[in-house]
């Protein structure tokens, strides 16, 4: 596969999609795709998986350490929907790392429809911990993305409501963190993807697997 055009429009990344429903790929299984890909000259690499949150990995910050300590990786990315309980963004500290933040509504009615469940005040929560978290630790902001991920502009913020989401996104501007509108676009364009047990698949299509036959070669 070294060549294809579409390694050339995706910029030269793999999403490997490390929880698929109960099914979860190993670190060790991990780490020899990781060899794979690097030795057909992929250097970047996806860790979000295809329906669910990748912080919900119990080994999510072992991956990214992994793929941290090799100086052939070139870049990290993540996408969340910052709904787990409890700090998630410690992996953060990763320069390597890209963590991208998806607002899926500035009101609790719309976040459930998009989401499916109310947990606004939660996203509220971690989305404002890891704004502060960056305002102390300045030289992490260009790590983050925000991406919109609703129609509509987002409030006019309350600057005495502490748990107002409009005050922390404007607190974001000010401190010049990427935001991007995604309203309308894909949030990931990762298209080949490798899931637990080595499938590939471009675009839902199995093309393969990547341990009987290392396509990607």
């Amino acid at each position: 596969m070294k060549g294809w055009p579409i390694l050339m429009q995706n910029y030269n990344m793999v999403r490997i999609s490390c929880i698929q429903e109960n099914n979860k790929m190993c670190v060790g299984e991990f780490s020899d795709i990781v060899k794979i890909c690097l030795k057909s000259g992929i250097t970047q690499f996806d860790l979000t998986p295809i329906r669910t949150d990748p912080f919900l990995d119990p080994h999510i910050n072992e991956r990214i350490n992994l793929l941290s300590s090799n100086n052939e990786v070139k870049k990290i990315r993540v996408f969340t929907n910052m709904l787990k309980e409890g700090p998630i963004f410690s992996s953060i500290k990763c320069p390597k790392l890209e963590l991208n933040v998806v607002v899926y509504g500035n009101t609790r009615s719309l976040f459930k429809s998009q989401v499916g469940s109310d947990m606004y005040g939660l996203f509220i929560k971690n989305f404002r911990t890891l704004v502060e978290y960056v305002y102390n630790n300045p030289e992490l902001k260009k790590q983050l993305i925000i991406r919109k991920r609703f129609r509509g502009r987002f409030n006019q913020p309350n600057l005495d409501d502490y748990n107002d989401l409009s005050r922390w996104i404007l607190y974001s501007k000010k401190m010049n963190i990427q935001m991007i509108d995604n309203t309308t676009t894909d949030l990931n364009d990762a298209e080949i993807c490798i899931f637990p047990g080595g499938d590939i698949k471009v675009n839902s299509l199995t093309i393969g697997n990547i341990h009987r036959n290392q396509l990607l070669q």
